[in-house]
Parts: structure tokens; C-alpha cells; sequence
């Protein structure tokens, strides 16, 4: 159980309850969330409820139609409402065709929040993240979230290969964000399987020529390795850079922080491309 001090939501628009629901205090920023100000209203005149989502309530303003999710604080002074204002990223699930998917682990691998398509129901929640992923692809799991909780400033990726199924295995790009109290992000989406396709054949022609002694072919394929780094540096979307922004906004992080840890990512990753023949598995 946490307090309103250390609450996941780290909003400051708060407003404070009566025993009858009516809103008797209301903090400088839920005043601008809402457009107006709410003392003496009844708190079923601010909002129409969409759904509960376990541990906090999903809402629409009726003035202004923005989309709020609700932490909700028992206190001795009444029932203190921490809300955070999430129609950006509401409106941003609905319109993109971004395919993320988003996990909350422990620092022990244990799969704590979803945030995600169809295919990743809740059913995985309180299940630990090992239990999915392909029993060769295990250890460099274990690698990237020791690396990524070592270095909370730094983003972790890595291809695996997940099993949504028993009957189902796909790569997946995973990538890895340490926050709060060593847990971590974890980023997953469908990996670009032509592009890999090609760079993993273009790796074994390269490195067969090069044993063979077959410098000069080696040479070019060698060059057409860095094109095709080049191609998968600009994979990296504005849309998918946004989204990744956007949501580590809302746990706090500055987008600005965000891109700056993606710019240094993208780069060190084009230089594992080029120098480490690993790096596409």
C-alpha cells in the first residue's frame, strides 16, 4: 500500500472528498485539468466512469472530455483523488499502428503490469517474464536485465524469442528500462523479419568469404553489412520514438531524457551492427 506522497500516478492534480462525495479541496493543477473549479460539487458531476482497472479507475471528464486514470487514498481528512490526465496516450493507442507491447517487471523477472494488444491477456501478470521466452534465449534475458538495473540511465535491447504458446514462437525486439525501486520497462515489439532475414544472411555469406580468403568479395559484402545497418537505424520511426517518449513521461521520466537515451541506444547499437558479428541472432 503506498501513500499519496510516493503514489505510482506522480501527479500533483489532486482533489479531497467529504463523507458524501462532494469535493471539498482541489489542488492548482486538477483546477486546469478539469477547466473549472470543482469545490462543493458532487464527484459524479466531474466524470463518467469507463472501467476499474484493478488498483485505479479510468474516467471521462464531462466538461472537456479528457480521459483521467484515478488512484484513490483513504485518509483521516476523506478520500484524497490522485488523477492523471492520459488522454494523449489513450488517443495515441487508439490511432497508431505502433504494435508495443509494455511489461512491469520485479527486479526478479516477474511480470507485475501489461500494457499491450491482444495477444499478452493478463493471465501473464504475477507470472515471471523466463516462462515465455525460448529456453536458448534465457541467458541473454538474464544478461539484459542484470545490465539494464546495473545502469539505470542506459536502454537495453536485444532480439528474443518469445512463446506466447505452446504451439507459437516469434523474435521479438526487446528493450529493457530500469525505473523505481530496480524494477524494469520492458518494450516488446514484432521484430522486422525480412530486414533480419537478410542481414543474418549477408552476415554468414561475409564471414564464409572472409575465411575462405575471399577478400576482395568480403570487401563489398562488408560494405553492404553497413548499408543495411544504415537501414535498420532508420527503422527507428518518429512514431515509435514518440510512443516510447510518451509513455516513459508517464512514469515520470522527461521525453527529453528519453530521446537523449535513445539517440546514445541507436548509435551504440549501429556500432555493435558493425563490430560484433552477434549481433543478430
Amino acid at each position: 500500500m503506498h501513500t499519496t506522497a510516493n503514489c505510482p500516478l506522480r501527479s500533483m492534480a489532486w482533489i479531497t472528498l467529504d463523507d458524501h462525495s462532494r469535493v471539498i479541496e482541489a489542488t492548482k493543477e486538477m483546477k486546469e485539468l478539469l477547466g473549472y473549479n470543482p469545490i462543493n460539487q458532487t464527484i459524479d458531476s466531474l466524470w463518467k466512469y469507463e472501467k476499474n482497472d484493478g488498483a485505479y479507475l479510468i474516467v471521462n471528464t464531462i466538461y472537456n472530455s479528457r480521459t483521467l486514470c484515478i488512484c484513490l487514498h483513504t485518509q483521516k481528512e476523506g478520500k484524497v483523488l490522485v488523477c492523471l490526465d492520459i488522454t494523449d496516450l489513450k488517443n495515441y493507442q487508439t490511432n497508431t499502428d505502433v504494435s508495443c507491447s509494455i511489461f512491469r517487471l520485479s527486479m526478479y523477472g516477474t511480470i507485475e503490469a501489461v500494457i499491450s494488444n491482444e495477444e499478452y491477456g493478463t493471465s501473464w501478470i504475477g507470472q515471471p517474464m523466463m516462462r515465455y521466452i525460448h529456453s536458448d534465449d534465457v541467458e541473454k534475458f538474464c544478461m539484459a536485465t542484470s545490465q539494464a538495473t546495473r545502469s539505470p540511465s542506459f536502454l537495453v535491447q536485444l532480439t528474443l524469442r518469445l512463446l506466447p504458446s505452446p504451439e507459437q514462437q516469434a523474435s521479438f525486439e526487446c528493450t529493457f528500462l530500469s525505473v523505481d525501486q530496480q524494477q524494469l520497462l520492458c518494450f516488446i515489439q514484432p521484430t522486422s523479419n525480412y530486414i533480419q532475414h537478410i542481414v543474418t544472411q549477408a552476415q554468414r555469406k561475409f564471414w564464409q568469404t572472409f575465411e575462405y580468403g575471399m577478400t576482395t568479395v568480403a570487401h563489398h559484402l562488408s560494405q553492404s553489412l553497413l548499408l543495411l545497418a544504415k537501414i535498420m537505424r532508420g527503422c527507428h520511426k518518429k512514431d515509435e520514438v514518440e510512443f516510447l517518449c510518451t509513455v516513459a513521461s508517464y512514469i515520470g521520466i522527461s521525453p527529453l531524457t528519453t530521446k537523449g537515451w535513445l539517440n546514445q541506444f541507436v548509435d551504440q547499437t549501429f556500432e555493435w551492427f558493425v563490430h560484433d558479428s552477434d549481433f543478430i541472432v
